[in-house]
């Protein structure tokens, strides 16, 4: 399970934080940068993302998007309907691009 490390691939990520989690979106850089996604309670990556926008913006639309009690067809993100499906309770970890 190294790819759930904070030093996964020789990188610097930040602690895992739950989508339900406003606080931690709001502290996220506006810088481009690099996120990893994955269910809470399940050893797996559900995706990686790079986004050359700002990462609070990027993840704060596909956290609204993620989180409506429906399952989001019209997001940008074409990942997004998979993040929301089930209810799944989501985490997120960046990277800063440098």
């Amino acid at each position: 399970m190294k790819f759930l490390l904070s030093d996964w691939c020789g990188l610097s990520w930040t602690d895992w934080q739950p989508f339900s989690n406003k606080e931690a979106f709001r502290q996220l850089p506006s810088t481009p940068g690099l996120y990893r996604i994955r269910a809470a309670g399940i050893n797996e990556l559900f995706y990686i993302g790079e986004t050359g926008r700002d990462l609070r913006g990027r993840l704060g639309d596909l956290r609204r998007n993620t989180m409506k009690p429906e399952m989001p067809f019209n997001d940008p993100h074409t990942a997004a309907p998979r993040f929301g499906h089930g209810g799944m309770q989501n985490h997120i970890s960046t990277l800063n691009a440098q």
